[in-house]
């Protein structure tokens, strides 16, 4: 019993030593990390099947974002996103399904009055981020924040979003 105590203290050493500084270069979009590993969505999906003790399962399907005018909050979403402008008539909800490999979907939600956050609602991947600080500014958008590897900039409604090389 000692000796199998014994050896799983070393290898928590050895996880420890080789995770320490890791930095990666670039994080495919379909990755999750769930109970400190990575999955993809599809594996992640898989994992929740199992019995984990709470009907709520650890995959975020859907981000909400409050606006006040849908259809130029799509225009301005499918500019940043590079995403086709939807033919559509709703002015009360947009939602961009971004399909499995994205892991979430985006939901514009019409209000009267936002309130924006001051602090990322989500991050998106950017794995060059002085080309996506580049193309950000050619489309004057207001950016909040910038360091090597984030930026925080602001939609039309003055929500904050990140854009990240990490």
């Amino acid at each position: 019993m000692a000796e199998n105590a014994r050896k799983q203290n070393e290898q928590n050493q050895l996880d420890l030593k080789v995770s320490e500084g890791y930095k990666p270069h670039v994080v495919p979009n379909a990755l999750k990390v769930i109970d400190g590993s990575i999955k993809t969505y599809k594996e992640a999906s898989e994992m929740v099947k199992q019995d984990i003790g709470t009907p709520i399962k650890p995959i975020v399907p859907a981000v909400f974002v409050y606006v006040t005018d849908v259809k130029k909050s799509i225009d301005w979403y499918c500019k940043v996103l590079g995403l086709p402008i939807p033919d559509t008539d709703r002015t009360d909800i947009h939602i961009f399904g971004l399909g499995e490999s994205q892991c979430s979907n985006i939901f514009l939600r019409r209000v009267d009055k936002v309130e924006p956050t001051t602090q990322p609602l989500f991050s998106l991947d950017a794995p060059n981020i002085e080309e996506t600080y580049q193309f950000l500014h050619k489309l004057n958008i207001v950016i909040e924040h910038k360091d090597d590897e984030v930026i925080w900039f602001k939609d039309p409604d003055g929500n904050v979003l990140m854009a990240c090389s990490i």
